[in-house]
C-alpha cells in the first residue's frame, strides 16, 4: 500500500449519528416490552429506553437499579437507546 492509502485508512469515520447526545441515568421501572424509565442523572428528567442491539446480542440484562449510558437524539429527548451498563461494585 502506498502511503496515502494507509493515511486514508487510518481517518476515523463520520458515523451519520454522530450528532446523539450520551447521558448517565439510573433505571427506574421496567416497562413493556423491553423498555425501561430511565431517570437521567444532572437532569431531572426520566425517558424511555430500550436495549441497544450490541447488548442484545451479546445478553447483557438490565434492572432496576442499575446505571446505565443512554444515547439519546437532540430531536427527541424522550426516547432513548442503553448503549452500556455499568458493573456495580
Amino acid at each position: 500500500k502506498t502511503s496515502s492509502s494507509i493515511e486514508t485508512s487510518l481517518k476515523p469515520r463520520v458515523k451519520k449519528d454522530s450528532n446523539d447526545v450520551e447521558l448517565s441515568g439510573i433505571i427506574e421501572q421496567d416497562l413493556w416490552f423491553g423498555n425501561y424509565a430511565v431517570r437521567i442523572e444532572g437532569i431531572d428528567q426520566t425517558i424511555t429506553a430500550y436495549v441497544g442491539g450490541k447488548m442484545k446480542m451479546r445478553k447483557i440484562k438490565v434492572i432496576v437499579g442499575d446505571t446505565v449510558m443512554v444515547k439519546i437524539n437532540p430531536d427527541d429527548w424522550s426516547k432513548g437507546i442503553i448503549t452500556y451498563r455499568w458493573v456495580k461494585s
